[in-house]
C-alpha cells in the first residue's frame, strides 16, 4: 500500500482537464514569462435581459443578437395586468413586471392578488369588489427609472383590498410631500395669509395683479360704467 502522502498528492490539486491545464498554462507563464489570457465571460440569458430588457419597448427592429434575445422575450409576455411587488410600500417604492404565460395561465394577477408578497397572492379570490375579500382593478401612472432615462406607463394591476389601500398610499405619496413643503415654507404661510385676509375684506382673491384687474374691472363692466356715465351727462 502506498504511502499517505502519495496517495492524496493530487487531492488538492486541479480536478479536472481544463483546470489542469490552467494550472499548467499559468505555471509555464510564471517560469518563462508573458500573461495568461484571460477567458471571455459567458453571458447567460438573465444576463442579456438585465441589459436590453424594456418596460414599454418603443424601439424599431433589433440590430443585435441580443436585443432580439430581449424583445422575443418581452414578445411573449402579457400587459393586460401587471404584478408588483410592495414590500418596500411604506417607502413609497414599488416594482412591476407584466405577467408570463404560465402566471396567466394559472390566474395569477388576474383572479389572485398581483402583490407577489401578499398573502392571498396564491389563493384565488371572489372577482367581485363590493365583497370584503375581492379584487379590485387599479390603473395608476408607473414612473421608472430605464438605462438612466426616466419613464412613466398607465398600468393596470388587480389586487386585495389591503394592496389597494397601499398602492394608492404610493400613489399620494409625491402630493401629500408637495402639500407638506408648502405649509412648512414660512413665506408661502404669510402670502396665503394676506391673500385670505385681503379676500375677507372686499371678497376679492387672485394668484397674480394681471387676474385680479380682470376680476375686478372686466371689459363688459368698465363699458356700461362708462355708458351711464354719458346718459348722466347727456341728462344734465
Amino acid at each position: 500500500m502506498p504511502p499517505t502522502s502519495r496517495a492524496f498528492a493530487q487531492s488538492s490539486g486541479a480536478t479536472s482537464a481544463y483546470a489542469r491545464h490552467l494550472q499548467a498554462a499559468s505555471a509555464y507563464v510564471s517560469y518563462y514569462g508573458g500573461t495568461v489570457p484571460t477567458p471571455a465571460k459567458y453571458r447567460n440569458e438573465r444576463d442579456i435581459l438585465e441589459d436590453h430588457h424594456q418596460f414599454i419597448r418603443t424601439d424599431g427592429e433589433a440590430d443585435t443578437e441580443e436585443k432580439r434575445i430581449a424583445k422575443s422575450y418581452y414578445d411573449k409576455l402579457f400587459k393586460e395586468f401587471a404584478m408588483v411587488e410592495l414590500e418596500r410600500w411604506r417607502e413609497k417604492q414599488i416594482a412591476m413586471r407584466w405577467r408570463t404565460k404560465q402566471e396567466v395561465l394559472d390566474g395569477k394577477g388576474q383572479f389572485s392578488c398581483a402583490n407577489l408578497s401578499c398573502r392571498n397572492h396564491r389563493s384565488t379570490l371572489d372577482e367581485n369588489p363590493d365583497e370584503e375579500g375581492g379584487l379590485r382593478s387599479v390603473e395608476l401612472n408607473f414612473e421608472y427609472v430605464e438605462h438612466g432615462e426616466k419613464k412613466h406607463a398607465l398600468v393596470t394591476a388587480r389586487v386585495c383590498k389591503g394592496c389597494a389601500v397601499k398602492l394608492r398610499y404610493v400613489q399620494r405619496g409625491d402630493k401629500e410631500r408637495r402639500r407638506s413643503r408648502r405649509s412648512r415654507s414660512p413665506s408661502r404661510g404669510r402670502h396665503q395669509r394676506g391673500r385670505s385676509e385681503g379676500g375677507e375684506e372686499d371678497g376679492r382673491r387672485s394668484e397674480s395683479p394681471r387676474g385680479r384687474r380682470r376680476r375686478l374691472d372686466p371689459p363688459m363692466r368698465r363699458d356700461d360704467s362708462r355708458r351711464r356715465r354719458r346718459r348722466h351727462h347727456e341728462r344734465d
